[in-house]
C-alpha cells in the first residue's frame, strides 16, 4: 500500500489566538472526513522508543498530524506546543513511515521538545486526511467538530476551540 500526501509550503504568520464568535453552526456530517472517527489508543505509539503510550482520554482534544519532511508541519509545532502551555489539550502525531521515525524523533526534540506527540503512520488514512499538516479538533464528548488540512487561520483554528470547550469566549 502506498499513501500519498501533499505538503503545501505556507507563508501564513504564526497562530495567535484572539477572542472570536463561535461558529454559527456545526459542521455538517457530510462535511466530516471518515464520519468525524476519532483516534483511539490502538492507532498510536510513543514517537520514541520507551516513552510512555500517549493518552488521548475522553476529552477536548486537538490533533496535529504532521511528518518530518514537510516544511509546513515544522513550522507549526513550536505554535502547537505554545497551544499545549496555555492549557490546550493537543497531541502532536507523526505520520512519518517507519524510515522516516528517526527524522521525526529528531525534530520533535529539537523543534518542540515539551509538545505531547506519538507515532501513528497509518492514522491518516483512518481519519481520511489527503494533505498535511492537518489538525482536528474534537469536543468534550469526543465528537469531531472541525478539521483542516494544508491551511487555515488562527482566527478559524480559535473558533473551533471555543466550539470545542478548550477556550471559553
Amino acid at each position: 500500500m502506498v499513501l500519498l500526501f501533499a505538503c503545501v509550503a505556507s507563508s501564513s504568520p504564526p497562530l495567535v489566538l484572539e477572542e472570536s464568535s463561535p461558529l454559527e453552526q456545526p459542521v455538517a456530517a457530510e462535511d466530516l472526513p471518515n464520519d468525524g472517527v476519532r483516534p483511539t489508543l490502538s492507532d498510536l505509539s510513543p514517537l520514541r522508543d520507551g516513552d510512555p503510550a500517549p493518552e488521548i482520554g475522553a476529552g477536548p482534544l486537538v490533533l496535529a498530524l504532521w511528518a518530518s519532511w514537510c516544511p509546513p508541519c515544522r513550522e507549526e509545532l513550536p505554535h502547537l506546543q505554545e497551544l499545549q502551555q496555555l492549557g490546550v489539550p493537543v497531541l502532536a502525531a507523526s505520520v512519518d513511515l517507519p524510515t522516516g521515525r528517526g527524522k521525526a524523533v529528531e525534530l520533535h526534540a529539537a523543534i518542540s521538545p515539551e509538545l505531547r506527540s506519538a507515532y501513528a503512520p497509518e492514522l491518516a488514512l483512518k481519519l481520511g486526511t489527503v494533505a498535511i499538516p492537518a489538525l482536528y479538533v474534537y469536543d468534550s464528548q469526543g465528537q469531531l467538530v472541525w478539521y483542516a488540512e494544508e491551511n487555515f487561520t488562527a482566527e478559524e483554528l480559535d473558533r473551533a476551540l471555543v466550539r470545542s470547550g478548550v477556550r471559553r469566549r
